[in-house]
């Protein structure tokens, strides 16, 4: 399954547990800053260093006794021989950072200011097809992050667009309510609009003029509801 997401500032991974088929852990494509999931997420090409050959990839699972174990690495098929530009570093980074500094395995990170091609700054492990990695372990109850940077950058400012394929981003829903001042005005607003889109139902099919007033009827009393809510503010 392939879940393209534009990552802004920040969003949760999906990390499966035993549960999950044959208690398979999750796998990802950390893609370069500034490439859009159109060209990221898709099975490409050796052509481009992004999608499948992206330079890093990160996994995740939980076992169970709730522990998390989440992998850094290098991506085996950008070091293929065949890759053209495996012998590239890249100039951005990725580093793993546990924020209440319970973790085991740090530090875990691909630093292009120090590091090489298919080095790891951290306690290293060969993985499939050479390609070398290392291994955070996160207690249960605590939280990791995967950060990315540019190379000589700030590596605590995780900010910019970046793209990771096979993730989940979360969503603040707060942003597209309408707050309203009171629960009155709420409750108003709510029989309101049930009322124009009942009236819209039963008119629609006999007065095609009716429809149109009880569109722009809506548009109005929603354009009230918007304007009232941002004075509120």
């Amino acid at each position: 399954m392939l879940i393209p997401t534009a990552v802004l500032d920040f969003a949760t991974l999906a990390v499966p547990d035993t549960s999950y088929w044959a208690g398979t852990a999750a796998h990802y494509y950390i893609n370069p800053p500034g490439v859009d999931t159109d060209r990221a997420c898709v099975w490409g090409s050796s052509s481009d260093p992004w999608g499948n050959w992206s330079p890093y990839v990160a996994g995740a699972n939980v076992d169970s006794s709730g522990d998390t174990f989440i992998k850094l690495g290098w991506n085996p098929i950008y070091l293929e021989p065949a890759t053209p530009f495996r012998n590239t570093m890249p100039t951005w980074g990725v580093k793993i950072d546990c924020p209440d500094g319970n973790c085991n395995g740090l530090p875990c990170a691909i630093d292009p200011s120090q590091d090489r091609v298919n080095q790891i700054n951290g306690g290293q492990a060969i993985g499939a097809g050479g390609g070398n990695f290392c291994v955070v372990t996160v207690p249960k109850g605590s939280t990791a992050n995967f950060i990315v940077f540019e190379s000589g950058g700030n590596q605590d400012d995780n900010s910019g667009q970046f793209y990771h394929c096979l993730k989940f981003l979360d969503i603040d829903m707060e942003r597209f309510v309408i707050p309203f001042r009171t629960a009155v005005e709420f409750i108003l607003a709510t029989i309101i609009l049930a009322t124009i889109i009942l009236a819209t139902i039963i008119l629609a099919p006999f007065f095609i003029h009716s429809l149109i007033l009880v569109l722009i009827l809506t548009i109005i009393i929603c354009r009230v509801l918007v304007n009232s809510s941002m004075d509120s503010q």
